[in-house]
């Protein structure tokens, strides 16, 4: 696996938690997060927007997340990538990613990591 920019940053502490990723080629993507507090309660998110991409080594865009509100209340979020977006991506192993929730026009790193786009061999 080659290097990425989060694999470069050991010294430095990040705030949020890591998640890899493996973003399949020509297939939509998704996941369910969930937040909660320390006590495991569910974090009330309305009115919550997320940022959130896949980067190279160079910090080229490769692709954008969209994050989207499952249940504000309930504190679930789906980040996904469309197949229409996936189908144009090339297999890699040496991305990164990060996601921020947008609250009041304040930004917050909730979660990164690094991001594989991998081949499928089935077609669907």
């Amino acid at each position: 696996m080659n290097p990425t920019r989060l694999d470069l940053i050991r010294s430095t502490t990040i705030a949020g938690a890591r998640k890899d990723l493996a973003i399949p080629i020509g297939e939509d993507w998704s996941q369910t997060f969930a937040m909660t507090d320390v006590l495991g309660a569910a974090v009330n998110i309305t009115g919550w927007t997320f940022a959130s991409e896949v980067r190279d080594s160079g910090d080229v865009l490769i692709a954008t997340i969209t994050g989207a509100i499952v249940s504000a209340v309930g504190g679930t979020f789906t980040l996904s990538v469309a197949k229409t977006i996936t189908e144009a991506l090339t297999a890699s192993d040496a991305l990164c990613w990060d996601c921020f929730k947008v609250d009041g026009g304040e930004y917050e790193l909730m979660l990164y990591g690094n991001a594989e786009v991998k081949a499928t061999v089935t077609n669907v």
